[in-house]
């Protein structure tokens, strides 16, 4: 019956067994997405499949393939945590004037966790004054960047995941086209990978290539 919903959220696997050897733990991941995904075949012409599991990219790529959905109805939450928590902590840098989080657009990219990039390059502040922008010269990139991984484990103990799993299942329904930082796939590079992309009720509409 699953498969024949609007939108299916996998998150089996998401959770990071402590001691366990990362090999093997996506070797128990593959097989679990693997099986759910085979389960619940043929899925609606029209579903989107989102996966909210370690290692992201990975699965998501597995799911793209078995599922039998078309390549933009497959995503997986990706870096979007982890650029929510990156806006958020930039935001929160002691300013001459007042900073709201929805004001700073900042992605990060590549591996969801400790291996993640911040695309410095492309981040915006699109409210702030232009003769108070000192903000840059205030940020020590590199320790913003370390704080940035190691608060991972509170957010995800604060229930951030449900928070923007439930942002990404809003704009699907509501066609909103948001931008989000999700794993989707990448034809020249044969995988998913995470890079922002527009999100609306057919999944994923359009790429943004900021690499």
């Amino acid at each position: 019956e699953a498969a024949q919903c609007d939108i299916v959220v996998i998150a089996a696997g998401s959770k990071t067994i402590t001691g366990k050897k990362p090999v093997k733990s996506f070797s128990t991941k593959i097989s679990l997405i693997r099986s759910i995904i085979q389960a619940m075949r043929p899925f609606r012409s029209d579903t989107i499949l989102i996966i909210v599991a370690n290692a992201v990219d990975l699965l998501t790529s597995l799911a793209q393939r078995i599922s039998g959905l078309p390549a933009c109805q497959v995503l997986g939450l990706g870096t979007f945590l982890d650029s929510v928590r990156h806006r958020e902590m930039v935001a929160d840098i002691p300013t001459d004037f007042q900073l709201d989080t929805i004001s700073v657009n900042s992605y990060i990219l590549g591996l969801h966790g400790e291996d993640h990039v911040v695309a410095w390059s492309t981040a915006t502040i699109s409210e702030a004054p232009k003769e108070k922008l000192l903000l840059a010269n205030r940020l020590n990139r590199n320790e913003l960047a370390d704080k940035c991984q190691s608060r991972s484990q509170t957010i995800i103990r604060a229930k951030g995941i449900r928070t923007v799993v439930a942002n990404i299942c809003l704009s699907i329904f509501l066609d909103k086209s948001d931008v989000s930082p999700v794993s989707h796939y990448q034809p020249d590079l044969s995988s998913c990978f995470s890079m922002p992309a527009a999100i609306g009720r057919k999944g994923i509409i359009s790429t943004q290539n900021i690499i």
